[in-house]
């Protein structure tokens, strides 16, 4: 990745091809080294690149061990008034069952993943795209 600033789409898809091929190398290289990942089923913060790695790297291997399969979609948060925020909608085992959704920041670099329980869906856009 060049030292441009990232586009929020594009960060999102690299967060989903990194979901949908189970390798961190898709998206190690958009992660700012003081990044910040909370999720509902991790306790406590994550407060930086190499412990996101530390954290992310085993609950691939782990998944991939129990052949879990996650769907990781491109969608949109409706914000209301035709404002539409990139998202990724995270599945697992089909595209209908929704459990989670990413939401990403940038500045430069991704700074911030939170992984939440999916809200009401009346307020997503789906597109069908799954980065790969």
């Amino acid at each position: 990745m060049e030292n441009r600033p990232v586009n929020l789409l594009e960060a999102c898809r690299a967060y989903a091809r990194m979901l949908n091929t189970l390798d961190y190398a898709h998206l190690e290289p958009w992660l700012q080294k003081r990044f910040r990942y909370e999720s509902q089923w991790v306790l406590k913060p994550i407060t930086s690149k190499q412990e996101f790695e530390d954290y992310i790297v085993k609950k691939l291997i782990c998944i991939k061990q129990e052949k879990q399969k996650i769907l990781a979609e491109i969608g949109y948060l409706d914000k209301g008034s035709g404002r539409r925020k990139p998202c990724v909608f995270v599945c697992q085992d089909t595209s209908d069952n929704m459990i989670a959704i990413a939401l990403v920041e940038v500045s430069r670099k991704i700074s911030r993943i939170d992984l939440c329980i999916a809200p009401f869906p009346h307020k997503f856009i789906r597109t069908g795209e799954y980065p790969a």
